[in-house]
């Protein structure tokens, strides 16, 4: 199994739950906590495109030690597919490289992740500059929060549409791009934005014929999709844009294109919203944008853990000597007693070695026995004679 393919899976464990999920849009940055209810995402207005001070009150709604998914809007990362590359397992760092003829930054000033595309030959690849994961990670530390994940939004919207899992999608979130995407099985197919659209299209004072120039260009890339991709069948466009008449722009591409348009929503609801309820009632993708690499390295050794081993090896350490120490009187005490004994027993043989000595028979004594043996010996002879 190649890397990417372990890709897919890797994130999938428990090991990756949030407690709180951040949406980065072009008007504002969207907070939720998992899980949401039936509450709407709060919102924190982006001013003068500086969207990292609205991020910074967003975390501030965030607890303690809680882990943070990011999901940034597409302004803030660029996607590319490229063939699927054989590159060993260990090496999932090199997929920079793979990029760097498509990227204008440099290699080094990318982070990339990627999730092989249906077809098993292509591979769809998402980079993001360092720097805007590095600044996102320092305002979740700076705030006591602990960012696990950083997704781009196609990969939830993929998640958005429960009717078909092949289907066409249509998005504008508030003062943004009208993008066109296309999603197999849920996963991103395809994804271009569509810059030359005034919006909203279906505004009054919108252009003549900018829905009809909508419609040809959406029926254009579902003919070429439909081409390039065999086996798979379209039968959806699903309408999600902020700002817009959803009925209106409904039956006006209706009429031109062949694919069947719904709403994603009805009522129709907010980007950001459909965002945040896809986020946190599904299992989100593989991809992220914030590889282990860039995440803080936590210390084998700390203070507090240095200062817990020698507090505990100086516990044993004194343990052990009381133990020797307590052995030691007892052994003393032993000996003593042993010495004491063997005092008494020494005096106790010296008295029984002088009783001994007292009733042990002298030579004198034995040789005055043995004369008188002899002269009884000698009457006894006379008297038989």
């Amino acid at each position: 199994m190649s890397w990417f393919s372990k890709i897919n899976n890797l994130f999938s464990s428990s090991n990756e739950d949030y407690q709180l999920i951040i949406i980065i849009q072009a008007d504002a940055v969207y907070v939720s906590r998992k899980p949401q209810g039936d509450k709407a995402p709060q919102s924190i207005a982006i001013s003068h495109g500086n969207w990292e001070n609205a991020f910074q009150e967003a975390l501030a709604m965030g607890g303690k030690k809680e882990k943070v998914c990011v999901v940034l809007g597409a302004a803030h990362y660029q996607s590319y597919q490229i063939d699927k590359p054989s590159i060993p397992e260990r090496v999932p760092a090199a997929l920079p490289f793979l990029l760097k003829d498509l990227v204008t930054d440099p290699i080094a000033d990318i982070v990339a992740d990627a999730r092989v595309m249906p077809d098993g030959q292509k591979v769809l690849a998402y980079a993001i500059k360092k720097r805007l994961a590095q600044a996102l990670a320092q305002n979740c530390e700076q705030q006591g929060l602990e960012l696990i994940k950083i997704l781009p939004e196609d990969e939830v919207w993929g998640q958005s549409f429960e009717e078909q899992e092949n289907f066409f999608l249509l998005r504008r979130s508030e003062q943004d791009f009208y993008h066109l995407s296309a999603y197999v099985s849920g996963s991103p197919v395809f994804s271009r934005t569509l810059r030359g659209l005034n919006s909203p299209v279906t505004a009054e004072s919108a252009a003549p014929g900018v829905i009809d120039s909508l419609a040809l260009d959406i029926q254009r890339s579902a003919d070429y999709l439909s081409a390039n991709l065999s086996g798979v069948l379209f039968r959806n466009l699903v309408i999600s844009c902020d700002g817009d008449k959803a009925q209106t722009l409904t039956e006006q591409l209706q009429s031109i294109v062949s694919l069947s348009v719904v709403t994603l929503s009805e009522p129709p609801l907010p980007c950001a919203v459909v965002l945040v309820n896809t986020a946190n009632g599904h299992e989100l993708s593989s991809i992220n944008l914030y590889p282990s690499h860039l995440k803080p390295q936590k210390e084998a050794v700390s203070l507090n853990k240095v200062i817990a081993v020698w507090a505990l090896t100086a516990v044993v350490f004194g343990v052990l000597a009381y133990l020797e120490n307590a052995k030691t009187q007892e052994y003393k005490q032993t000996l003593v007693s042993l010495k004491s004994q063997s005092s008494l027993l020494t005096q106790e043989k010296a008295t029984l070695q002088q009783r001994l000595s007292n009733h042990t028979p002298t030579q004198s004594k034995l040789d005055a026995a043995k004369r008188i043996e002899e002269d009884i010996a000698a009457k006894r002879s006379l008297w038989r004679q």
